[in-house]
């Protein structure tokens, strides 16, 4: 039997043993019997009081055999506990992922399996039933949406949260800004007295975009002649091997120290060493994956998705150090007055600080679902032990209870489409049109970095609500069904049996006079 999630695995036998004890209560303690008590009486006492005496013992006999008839199918179909469940029998598999093990009690590759797994349990038939409806049905209509190559919430979600947790390369961050970046964006501010110089800037703007100076990996800074390439650091860096040709200073020391002091070019690009790499390398290794499949829908783009998502690891990184000014967040000139920068730039950190605060409860949100859905079937099945004698063994009952446990089993379904649907709808907002010029990866980089633009903000709004609203509507729906065919069933058990009963009860009556 498959379940729709890691929690689920370990609830659907945690509850149903403990269904399994309390109904060991219930018939050790007599309550057990109590509704088959009800049945007598209510069959004797009705007919008793409408009836004259003759027919309506004829009628109540009728009536109790009728009832107790009922009774006992619903008790032993819905109530006994009947069918072996053995955990190696349920089972999940994460839908898209094909890489995915097929996970089973104890054997789930999560925190989970600290949970006791009972060795087997055992379920009412009816029950086992409507549970392998129910996910058979949500399995086949989740597998019949397509699936996108990249999860990109999930991508997004994960950069939001990222963040520069080495405080050694977070202090060697600070030494390059201050070393390498202010003194380029120096000589930036002066190119215009360069004519030549100021030419190259400009076709480096046009190919890597305005905004490009804007941060401490820029593109134009780390290919223009006369900036990264010749501006040295002042201090020795760890990781960078002392040359003898480079470090002028270092070459008259004898002996000569281990590192030397690299140009900035070295410092951010190196393979092995640079700061670049080594920032990128602080996103999850799932992240660092999806992001080179996303990377390879895009001519040239993976180094563009890279630069992005390690501006935002940047920003959310020194945000609250005081540390975020024109290099980190400003995507204006300089053009501005100093007011309107400082404006700017007060602006920028309070919206990213309230972003940073938010877009986190939308993942929250997903990953708490699942687990929701796991606790409320949890509930299901321990209380069923209860209710099904406090029903009186009613088929309408179980009815309401099947479409309950369907309703509950089927929102996996429902949260997937949204899930599905917002990955369509992440790429329709933040694609390039056709007869764009800014690259497709552009775009998509705006979409996992941007935390602050309307887009994302609709983007959010909408589909936190849908996945809380949907399930509210499919519940109501359900719910008036399920109400609605119990007492279509309560009536015929209650109304079309007995009137049956009470037509024979009437015939013997009159036959018996004659």
């Amino acid at each position: 039997m498959g379940v729709q999630g890691y929690l689920s695995l370990y609830t659907m036998l945690l509850g149903w043993q403990q269904y399994d004890s309390l109904w060991s209560i219930m018939v050790a303690t007599g309550i057990f019997y109590i509704p088959f008590l009800y049945i007598v009486v209510k069959g004797w006492l009705q007919p008793l009081l409408s009836q004259e005496t003759k027919s309506a013992a004829v009628i109540s006999v009728r009536r109790i055999i009728i009832g107790l008839i009922g009774g006992l199918a619903v008790l032993c179909v819905a109530g006994l506990p009947t069918v072996t469940l053995q955990p190696n029998a349920i089972h999940f598999q994460p839908s898209c992922d094909g890489t995915a093990k097929i996970a089973t009690p104890g054997n789930s590759g999560t925190t989970y399996d600290n949970l006791p797994v009972p060795s087997s349990v055992t379920i009412p038939l009816l029950w086992y039933v409507v549970l392998a409806v129910s996910n058979g049905v949500t399995d086949a209509a989740i597998s019949g949406l397509s699936c996108v190559p990249v999860d990109l919430r999930n991508l997004q979600n994960q950069i939001d949260l990222s963040t520069i947790q080495d405080a050694q390369l977070k202090a060697e961050t600070k030494e390059f800004y201050q070393q390498c970046y202010l003194p380029a964006y120096s000589q930036y501010m002066a190119a215009s007295n360069n004519p030549t110089l100021q030419n190259e800037i400009n076709k480096a703007k046009d190919k890597f975009g305005q905004d490009d100076v804007s941060w401490i990996g820029s593109n134009t800074f780390n290919t223009v002649d006369g900036f990264y390439n010749r501006i040295q650091s002042s201090n020795m860096i760890s990781g960078f091997y002392f040359s003898p040709l480079r470090d002028v200073i270092e070459a008259q020391i004898i002996p000569h120290p281990k590192w030397g002091e690299p140009y900035c070019n070295e410092w951010w690009n190196d393979s092995e060493s640079g700061l670049r790499l080594r920032l990128y390398n602080q996103l999850a290794p799932t992240a660092q994956t999806q992001i080179t499949k996303l990377a390879q829908t895009f001519p040239q783009g993976s180094a563009a998705l890279q630069d992005a998502v390690i501006k935002s690891l940047l920003q959310k990184s020194f945000l609250t150090m005081g540390f975020i000014d024109r290099g980190y967040a400003s995507e204006e000139d300089n053009r501005a007055g100093l007011a309107d920068k400082a404006a700017m730039v007060a602006a920028k950190v309070f919206t990213v600080k309230a972003a940073l605060m938010e877009y986190p409860k939308l993942h929250i949100l997903l990953n708490a679902l699942p687990v929701l859905q796991a606790v409320l079937l949890f509930g299901i099945f321990v209380l069923l032990a209860f209710a099904l004698p406090l029903s009186g063994y009613s088929i309408g009952f179980c009815f309401t209870a099947s479409v309950m446990l369907f309703s509950v089993t089927f929102c996996s379904y429902i949260w997937h489409v949204v899930s599905w649907f917002d990955a369509w709808l992440l790429q329709s907002l933040y694609g390039a049109p056709a007869d764009s010029s800014t690259p497709q990866a552009t775009w998509v980089a705006n979409l996992l970095t941007n935390t602050v633009s309307p887009g994302r903000i609709l983007t959010d709004l909408t589909i936190s609500t849908a996945y809380i609203f949907l399930p509210f509507v499919w519940f109501a729906m359900t719910a008036w069904a399920g109400i609605k065919g119990g007492a279509a069933l309560s009536s015929l058990e209650g109304g079309g049996i007995t009137g049956v009963a009470n037509q024979v009860g009437r015939s013997t009556s009159g036959l018996i006079g004659k």
